[in-house]
């Protein structure tokens, strides 16, 4: 539209049209006016001097009337009324300076060709006609010596020049104005593409564009980058003046190809600073001259890009099979280089061993001196199990405090060697070690023996982790081996006792449920809890699940505890509702009960029957519940929402497919395993995880509860990244339920 604009402001005045008399359009019209005015002056004097100033004042009324009026807002045929009330002033000079042979007679040529220029067809003949009475009218009115009968032939004449010759200047002065408007637009097209193009040129990223003219003299450059600030100051320069003698000899053939109409390329060339770049020389046409176009790319940047996307991507390959905090390997490593190893075992014969570390006294460690020096502890004790043993052998964090190995060859000798060692070593580094917290460390080491008894990974890891349990139960710092072929192995023994335990505090109701308050990061409010599950003890004290649940899912105990926990959810929540202030609790689900097909019928029996409102219960699967058994999981999923509870999924990103569950199944909560949590103040890769969840998380009508918040810091930044909600020991520990309702000031129970 403004390109349009000042492209016609710059265009002559098209006929028709009423041209402004302040510019210099009217000069030589007005030179030719008063010229004849000023030979009116000289003596001698035709007329009385009355009539000289009649004239001037016509003239002057006729010019103040053309600048003055508003012809531009008036209908255009009122453009002609100026130049046509001009012949009455002509008739006065005429008159005035000797009638039909005065010498200002030309001066008819004034409007004449002013409405031939700038005037319509019509106005041209009106000046015709204006021209013959210019003549006529003083031969029948005045007559006389002045104005001789013979003047008629003069009229006829003008106006014969006037409507037969005019019109023809007039048509060729349009077709000269139209050229003229035409070239003025074409300019402005090409000025404006010239821009644009220039402005498309300089927002090109690593590259530039040059211009060469037959001189191999730089004429314009454009373009973005380190490129094109090297070259500030080349524009007028040649290629002689800016390059070294190498690059002059690879470019000047291309300019010079270019220039007489060939295309060119050097694919890589070294600058001046060491960077590669590749040249494209073409020819170039622009005004109607030939010119060279040298399009350069900076390859150095993109090679850097494509260099840091493949170490990115690395270090997502290396992140997605080693644990972030250690730098070993992970549970989907160590799964994988455990299925592979029994996959060779089937086919060359059973051999090797799993073993299970699990530091003592850990949880006192973090609970005292906080998750930093936890971790400080991780790592530590896992680069020194890395050392005890040679690279074949694979070591792995599970998470937490707890630690695999898989010894691939050897038998019993070799897998009692290594968790001797191991025993030894951490009880070694715990002597020697200048931090007070260190110096009480052991650990228990559980080793299962791979033989043609072994069905599948996950039943050895269970194994192992129940062989683990069985060195703790036998006093710490020390290491269990289990051979399912040896029929005298005490696992058996205390596998039996553990159940008969469990399967006692179900039928005595020896289980007791803390909450842990999950807490809205924006406003510090308790938005709800988890349930978190202990068991008591014969002597009262209360034995952490870590202890016994495994053992609950092996023996096929775990649905049982689940329903327990549920049905004191569902009177829990009842409590709340009956003095109108109901608390959101969440509630663990194991693997197990997702295979069971009556579970969800006893979770309605158990909402209707103590008509609670379903919204306030949430159930948490775990990400490896939800990866063995997807079907039922969905099943499980579908159900609970139709009764009216909420879903969440637990210990998100700790395993390999957490967005394929996600899609698949309807969860309403995300809770982001602590492994990122607890770093992301200062992990980049842990902020950046937590922020494609949270955008997700938005983007899916789903909330964010990050876990593991250990401090303010770790809290604050986790509000900035919008997560929704916090849990964790700095946001409340876990407590007694009657202590939570007490101190929220609920109630009793």
């Amino acid at each position: 539209m403004s390109r349009t604009t000042a492209s016609h402001s710059a265009a002559p005045q098209q006929p028709g049209e009423f041209p402004a008399l302040r510019t210099g359009a009217v000069l030589p019209f007005a030179v030719c006016t008063a010229v004849g005015f000023v030979l009116l002056l000289f003596p001698p004097y035709e007329r009385e001097s009355a009539e000289y100033v009649i004239s001037g004042f016509l003239l002057a009324v006729v010019l103040v009337a053309a600048v003055v009026l508003p012809w531009e807002r008036w209908p255009s045929w009122t453009h002609a009324i100026p130049p046509l009330s001009f012949f009455l002033v002509i008739a006065v000079m005429l008159d005035l300076s000797g009638g039909s042979s005065s010498v200002l007679t030309p001066i008819v040529t004034v409007p004449v060709l002013w409405l031939a220029l700038f005037g319509s067809r019509w106005a041209l003949h009106a000046a015709a006609v204006a021209t013959g009475l210019l003549f006529l009218v003083p031969l029948v009115l005045i007559g006389g010596a002045d104005y001789p009968a013979s003047g008629w032939r003069r009229a006829v004449m003008w106006m014969a020049v006037v409507w037969i010759v005019v019109p023809f200047v007039q048509a060729a002065v349009r077709r000269l104005a139209a050229r003229e408007r035409e070239l003025v637009d074409l300019n402005a097209d090409l000025e404006a593409a010239d821009r644009q193009w220039q402005l498309f040129a300089s927002q090109l990223p690593d590259s530039v564009v040059l211009i060469v003219d037959a001189d191999l003299r730089y004429e314009m450059i454009a373009g973005a980058g380190t490129l094109r600030e090297r070259m500030d100051g080349w524009v007028g320069s040649t290629l002689f003046e800016t390059s070294s003698a190498e690059n002059i000899a690879l470019l000047e053939p291309l300019y010079r190809g270019a220039l007489a109409g060939e295309r060119g390329d050097v694919e890589l060339f070294a600058t001046a600073n060491g960077l590669l770049h590749e040249v494209t020389v073409v020819p170039f046409v622009h005004h109607g001259r030939t010119s060279a176009m040298v399009v350069a790319w900076d390859v150095s940047a993109a090679q850097n890009r494509e260099a840091e996307i493949r170490g990115f991507q690395e270090q997502l390959q290396h992140l997605a099979s080693h644990d972030p905090l250690t730098g070993l390997a992970n549970r989907r490593n160590f799964d994988l280089a455990l299925a592979e190893h029994l996959a060779e075992c089937a086919r060359t014969g059973s051999q090797g061993a799993v073993l299970m570390l699990d530091l003592d006294q850990f949880k006192e460690v973090n609970d005292t001196f906080g998750h930093g020096v936890g971790d400080q502890l991780i790592v530590e004790v896992g680069h020194l199990v890395r050392t005890l043993l040679p690279d074949s052998d694979t070591v792995a964090r599970l998470g937490g405090d707890e630690f695999a190995i898989l010894l691939p060859r050897g038998g019993r000798a070799e897998a009692e060697q290594v968790s001797q060692r191991i025993v030894e070593g951490i009880r070694a580094f715990a002597a020697s070690a200048e931090q007070p917290f260190s110096r009480a460390l052991t650990v228990s080491v559980g080793a299962v023996l791979i033989s043609e008894a072994t069905t599948s990974a996950a039943e050895l890891l269970v194994a192992a982790d129940m062989t683990m349990y069985d060195a703790k139960d036998a006093g710490r710092d020390r290491y269990e081996i289990f051979d399912a072929r040896d029929s005298t192995s005490p696992r058996a023994a205390a596998r039996v006792s553990w159940a008969t335990r469990i399967r006692h505090a179900l039928r005595d109701d020896r289980f007791v449920l803390h909450v842990q308050p999950v807490v809205d990061l924006r406003t510090r409010e308790v938005a709800g809890v988890e349930l978190l599950l202990r068991m008591l003890d014969d002597d009262g004290s209360l034995i952490p699940p870590a202890r016994f649940l495994h053992v609950a899912e092996r023996m096929g105990l775990a649905p049982a505890v689940d329903r327990w926990v549920i049905a004191r959810a569902v009177r829990m929540l009842a409590e709340t509702m009956e003095i109108g202030r109901p608390v959101e609790l969440s509630v663990n689900v194991s693997a197990h009960s997702l295979n069971d097909l009556d579970f969800v019928d006893g979770i309605e029996e158990l909402v209707r029957a103590a008509g609670v409102d379903p919204q306030h219960l949430v159930f948490e699967i775990t990400e490896t519940a939800a990866i063995a058994n997807m079907e039922r999981a969905r099943s499980f999923a579908d159900r609970l929402h139709a009764l009216g509870c909420r879903l969440a999924l637990d210990d998100f990103g700790a395993g390999h497919a957490s967005f394929y569950y996600l899609k698949h199944l309807p969860f309403d909560f995300i809770k982001i395993d602590g492994e990122f949590v607890r770093s992301c103040t200062t992990d980049t890769f842990d902020r950046l995880v937590i922020a494609s969840v949270v955008a997700f998380s938005a983007g899916t009508g789903r909330q964010v509860i990050a876990e593991y918040v250990g401090d303010e810091a770790t809290a604050l930044a986790l509000r900035d990244m919008h997560v929704d909600f916090g849990q964790g020991f700095h946001l409340g520990r876990p407590v007694p339920w009657e202590d939570f309702l007490r101190d929220n000031g609920i109630g009793g129970s």
